[in-house]
This record gives structure tokens, C-alpha cells and sequence, in this order.
């Protein structure tokens, strides 16, 4: 295993996991600024 994928492979699942967590986030903060709808 060459050390570039060695160094890389972590970085590159670090950035979908920080990626996805920042969209699961703002998903979340949207839907929690958006006034809920009056039954």
C-alpha cells in the first residue's frame, strides 16, 4: 500500500463524513427556521 493512499483514504472518508454531517445539518437548521405549518 502506497503512503498517499495510506494518508488519503482517512482524509478522503473525513471529508464525506464532515460533508454529510454539514448537510445533514443544514437539512435540520432549514427545517427548524421554517415556521411550522398551523393545524
Amino acid at each position: 500500500m502506497s503512503l498517499t493512499a495510506y494518508i488519503g483514504y482517512p482524509l478522503l472518508l473525513s471529508e464525506i463524513f464532515s460533508a454529510s454531517r454539514a448537510a445533514a445539518f443544514t437539512r435540520l437548521a432549514g427545517a427548524a427556521t421554517k415556521p411550522l405549518p398551523c393545524v
